[in-house]
């Protein structure tokens, strides 16, 4: 049978040669904090035609909803453990238990044990099978996000609906997008209105170049290190002003084209806390692995590792 002239539409098989229900299994289904899993349907706790690879027979007793958990076994093996029913409505669920809402298409663990444990293999079910009846579907028109009540006895309550958001999101139009390559420019046009990004290059933590002071950074002739070194777009820079008790040294900053300093933008400073007779100093040396390598070395009041 199904209904969908309304909000709520009906999809339910009556268990009939015409209309059997059908085997459902479902695999690697998350159990919530609460110990719950919602079934795609409803379950049947009843005798009726089941349908299984086309064939439908008839069974004298309900089919059993069979609900299996690779658990591990404490010995860092992954066992398939399979779960036992509780029918009795009142009784407490413990190691191993499940119990089903034939209802409302749900199945009920332990919420200490399972769904929300430390142990990951506790958090989901491997596989759950069972003889599926159909099950209600909500329209969207009818699920709200969110509502405002008014003073107006003739609106009561406004509501915006997952279909009211379903209907924005569908409204959005792109006009138009142009990208490039990591590091450019590039824009989208959404309903007339244009959002410029750049394109990240995703490049690892370098330091491009070494600058002897702050000021060098905005000047035309700066003392620099490469000394041919042209800045690019998210550059990362240093100062070293060849002294530690300088406030300037250690200073990191990158090159975004509109800081202060000549379109660098300072960051942070690399330098750390001072301690007793102790100082942190930038300083550059060649590595043997890259002549242009830089490193930090931490040295004493008179210079010295």
């Amino acid at each position: 049978m199904i209904v969908t002239n309304t909000p709520l539409a009906m999809f339910l098989r009556k268990g009939t040669t015409a209309e059997p229900y059908v085997f459902i299994t479902e695999e690697n289904r998350r159990i919530s904090d609460g110990g719950t899993i919602v079934l795609q349907e409803f379950p049947i706790n009843q005798v009726g035609y089941v349908a299984t690879n086309n064939v439908v027979s008839e069974t004298p007793d309900p089919v059993a909803v069979e609900v299996t958990l690779n658990l591990d076994d404490g010995a860092g093996n992954i066992v398939a453990t399979v779960f036992s029913e509780i029918t009795d409505p009142e009784a407490p669920l413990g190691e191993g238990q499940f119990r089903v809402d034939y209802e409302f298409g749900l199945i009920h663990f332990n919420p200490l044990l399972y769904g929300s444990n430390e142990d990951s293999t506790r958090n989901f079910v491997s596989k759950v099978t069972y003889a599926g009846r159909g099950s209600y579907y909500i329209a969207a028109s009818r699920i709200y996000d969110d509502a405002t009540y008014t003073n107006d006895l003739s609106q009561g309550a406004l509501f915006q609906t997952l279909q009211d958001v379903l209907d924005n999101v569908n409204a959005i139009t792109v006009n138009s997008t142009t990208t490039g390559a990591p590091g450019t420019n590039a824009s989208v046009t959404v309903d007339g209105t244009a959002f410029d990004f750049v394109i990240p290059r995703g490049e690892p933590f370098t330091i491009a170049a070494e600058y002897a002071s702050v000021a060098d950074l905005s000047s035309e002739t700066p003392d620099v290190t490469p000394s041919d070194y042209e800045p690019e777009l998210f550059d990362l820079v240093i100062i070293n002003t060849a002294s530690v008790e300088d406030d300037e040294n250690a200073q990191l900053y990158i090159y975004d084209g509109e800081g202060p300093e000549g379109g660098f933008t300072y960051i942070s400073d690399l330098s750390g806390a001072t301690g007793p007779a102790r100082d942190i100093q930038w300083k550059s040396e060649t590595t043997g692995l890259d002549a242009d390598a830089f490193v930090i070395r931490w040295a004493n009041s008179d210079n010295t590792a």
